[in-house]
């Protein structure tokens, strides 16, 4: 694109449900996940706890799209995270209701750990570029652990449940393999097709320059993706690797490089890589996470001095908003559609509440939520909070007519404080963040590139320090592209200028990579290509285009 992407029509994208109707598979496995430990404890007689197994199976939604050889090693991660946060926040409970008498000051305690485990869950996610559902059901199974424990429910209950549906999620999310063993790689693998495709429209029609440069950036996206998962699959030979190569060898023929026989691109950077690299003042992780810190104080601390009951349920709210890093408007958006989906969560909370339904109801109404949830959770967040709400609290609000209502009211009051806050923290906090965030990447992308120009040139882009110097450029890049995206919707006017600049760092990051494929097998890259790209990054880092 010649200019920087517009901003969103609001009312296009409030009411937008991508991929809706393509997530039923996933949302039945959701929903068969918590129905077995539910019906189970039911018909053992425990039907009093087995809303609380929904804690752990909440582990389930992280695994779905990967490979099978490393999706119980996802679901098994999360589950222990999950049950990690809702053991220590249970015992906590358990601890400050036995020796502090203030409800201020345990509800203090809570705000301060929730404030510090929001800063961490997000920080981690948006590092990891983690994608849906993201951290908010770690935050969100830390608060609902502390107030069951605050009404009386012993903390290994809960522990245990919590562990039955982690166990559940690990069981169900693997059954697929058994009929569709390789779905998840040729899914990755028609995206970066579908990708290059696009591209290569792009470049041989009339379509300028720049645009064709922005389709690039994404078929470079989508193809890293691909790779990543075939590597995660451990099929980087075979069927689905050729059909990848072909498109692959296409990408790299559309930017005038003959294809090579190289070893597959390795995978994306291992998360040690990751977090570290994000410990930058400047970074998308550590604005967003400073952003959600201070939201989740204030948000908590208004809750305690207004008397609502819930700090946690505010602090939900702003994890919600903030999670995954989003731009001020897609972000507004986003707060927007959790207030509108709390309302109508409230709604159903109260007729199912005021219905009284006896156990098995309940548990039955509550595996409806899960497969909802689901259904809508990567799709639209004001339909995922109409399920999530309800779900949340049937799970842990005490019942009575009266009872009810006051929570109701008291929710809608604290999602409101939250919501406000983290739209608030995403215009007043950092206002000009994006654009250190911007100049940071491009700063990244072209040190990056000469480091790896420097030693390709010398020696073949194929040895195993190379290899690894091209796929941390093109994690770099991925990021870049982020980062110019979000600037575009931040400050339109200052992206306008920059955004020339922009597309031609990441062409230059594209075009080192594409020269390492054009050196000849076991040979470096050629002096004049290496000369030509030196120059090209020498004058883009002279002209870079500090923020004004």
């Amino acid at each position: 694109m010649t200019a920087p992407p517009s901003r969103p029509h609001i009312g296009r994208a409030f009411l937008s449900t991508p991929g809706l109707g393509t997530r039923w598979p996933v949302a039945v496995r959701a929903a068969v996940t918590l129905a077995i430990p539910a019906l189970a404890l039911w018909v053992a007689g425990q039907g009093a706890y087995a809303l609380l197994v929904a804690l752990g199976t909440f582990a389930m939604l992280y695994g779905e799209d990967r490979p099978f050889r490393i999706r119980w090693r996802v679901v098994t991660i999360v589950g222990a995270i999950l049950i990690a946060s809702v053991a220590a926040s249970a015992y906590l409970a358990h601890f400050l209701q036995s020796h502090v008498t203030s409800a201020d000051v345990r509800e203090s305690v809570l705000v301060a750990v929730m404030a510090a485990l929001t800063g961490a869950a997000v920080f981690t996610g948006t590092s990891l570029r983690a994608g849906p559902p993201g951290p908010m059901f770690v935050v969100l199974t830390a608060g609902v652990g502390w107030v069951i424990v605050t009404h009386g429910v012993a903390p290994e209950i809960v522990i245990g449940c919590t562990a039955l549906g982690v166990a559940s999620s690990l069981v169900v999310s693997m059954t697929p393999m058994l009929w569709a063993r390789h779905t998840p790689q040729t899914v990755a693998i028609d995206a970066a097709i579908a990708a290059v495709d696009s591209y290569l429209d792009a470049a041989s029609s009339n379509t300028a320059a720049l645009a064709a440069q922005a389709s690039r950036n994404i078929a470079g996206e989508q193809m890293h993706n691909a790779w990543t998962v075939l590597h995660d699959a451990a099929q980087t030979d075979g069927i689905l690797a050729d059909r990848l190569w072909a498109a692959h060898r296409r990408l790299a023929g559309a930017a005038g490089v003959a294809a090579s026989d190289f070893a597959p691109p390795l995978p994306r950077p291992s998360v040690v890589h990751r977090l570290p690299k994000s410990a930058h003042a400047h970074t998308l992780p550590a604005y967003i996470a400073g952003r959600a810190i201070i939201a989740a104080l204030i948000a908590g601390g208004l809750s305690i001095l207004l008397g609502l009951g819930r700090p946690d349920w505010a602090i939900i709210a702003v994890v919600l908003v903030l999670q995954m890093g989003p731009d001020r408007v897609r972000g507004s958006l986003r707060g927007a559609q959790r207030m509108l989906g709390t309302s109508l969560g409230l709604v159903l909370f109260v007729v199912v509440a005021l219905a009284e339904p006896n156990h098995l109801i309940l548990i039955l109404l509550v595996i409806a939520l899960q497969f909802l949830i689901e259904l809508t959770v990567a799709s639209n967040y004001g339909l995922a909070a109409t399920f999530i709400t309800p779900l949340a609290l049937l799970m842990s609000s005490p019942r009575g007519a009266e009872a009810v209502w006051e929570t109701a009211g008291n929710r809608l009051a604290e999602t409101m404080i939250g919501v406000l806050l983290a739209i608030a923290s995403l215009w007043a906090l950092w206002p000009k963040g994006h654009r250190a965030t911007l100049e940071l990447a491009h700063r990244r992308t072209l040190t990056e590139s000469r480091d790896v120009l420097d030693i390709a040139i010398t020696q073949s882009p194929l040895t195993p320090p190379v290899s690894a110097m091209r796929r941390d450029l093109q994690w770099t890049l991925l990021g870049a592209d982020t980062a110019g995206t979000n600037a575009a919707l931040d400050e339109p006017h200052w992206s306008k200028k920059q955004w020339p600049h922009h597309l031609s760092v990441c062409g230059a990051g594209y075009d080192v990579l594409a020269a390492c494929w054009q050196a000849p097998t076991g040979k470096p890259v050629s002096a004049a290509d290496g000369q030509t790209l030196t120059e090209r990054l020498s004058s883009l880092n002279a002209g870079s285009q500090p923020g004004d």
